[in-house]
């Protein structure tokens, strides 16, 4: 198990106290699952082994005391505030998100281009007050295109992103596969992918697909069936809250969905347990 590392945030002006769990030898940008403890206990106490099954899969974890609680500053110590505790979660994570969408910025536009859009907005606002309208506009100006769309979901809404492949048929039709693909938006953010949709003898298809529509069929006509299709294959969009609907295969993959589906219910559980004890 990997040695977490210290880091802080603030929320409504106190400093909060976080633990990020992160996978050995694993490199970018990855998902990160934010957790707390119950009501009145502490990081150190449970979260640790939850954090532990997240790092094994790949994904990071923030795990946090609530304000006047264990590492957090605060006062009264000890006082139990559940709207408190709501705001703290809300400030968490924003926390993540920032990054999050940040590197979904960077993979979208390249590293190159965010790197003179930092550049250019230290030298324009050092010294200063910036807003955060400030970044987004420098952002526009240095990528040469607005990105206010952009800004709007990720910072100026709650929009959920997540996109799924719904459907992926392939049948012989006399000699050659016809295959249908149906991929579809589940959430409101709306962000530009790529699905890849790929065939047994080893070709693969990429379509751009503005994300705009609720849902989009791709059919084709190949010699070969195909095997599988996914959505935003390169992982671009980073804050896609729901990777298990993100790919589709015609071949069974019991190990993988497994590793899947038991992370969610073990979330579910927590939640589950933690509403009994409420009410015990």
């Amino acid at each position: 198990m990997p040695q977490p590392r210290r880091v802080e945030f603030t929320s409504e002006g106190e400093t909060i106290a976080a633990d990020l769990y992160l996978p050995d030898g694993v490199e970018g940008p990855l998902p990160i699952v934010v957790m707390a403890g119950g009501w009145c206990y502490v990081k150190e106490l449970v979260q640790p082994h939850y954090a532990e099954a997240f790092v094994r899969v790949g994904c990071a974890a923030l795990v946090f005391d609530y304000r006047r609680f264990g590492a957090s500053d605060g006062t009264p110590r000890q006082h139990l505030d559940p709207w408190d505790q709501i705001e703290d979660y809300r400030n968490a994570i924003s926390y993540a998100k920032t990054a999050l969408w940040l590197n979904t910025l960077e993979r979208r536009l390249g590293w190159e281009t965010l790197q003179r859009i930092m550049a250019s907005y230290f030298s324009r606002w050092q010294f200063n007050h910036p807003k955060p309208s400030d970044f987004f506009d420098t952002a526009s100006a240095v990528a040469g295109h607005d990105l206010g769309w952009f800004f709007d979901q990720v910072y100026r809404s709650s929009n959920v992103f997540d996109y799924g492949v719904q459907e992926l048929q392939s049948t012989n039709e006399g000699g050659s596969f016809r295959t249908s693909a149906v991929v579809r938006r589940y959430g409101e953010g709306i962000f530009p992918v790529s699905v890849r949709v790929t065939f047994a003898n080893g070709e693969h298809v990429d379509q751009e697909w503005d994300g705009r529509d609720r849902w989009k069929l791709y059919t084709y006509d190949r010699p070969s069936r195909a095997v599988s299709a996914q959505v935003d294959p390169d992982r671009v969009l980073l804050l896609d809250v729901n990777s298990t609907n993100n790919s589709r295969t015609l071949a069974p993959r019991a190990p993988r969905a497994a590793t899947k589906w038991s992370l969610k219910w073990m979330v579910w559980l927590q939640d589950l347990l933690l509403n009994w004890a409420i009410l015990a």
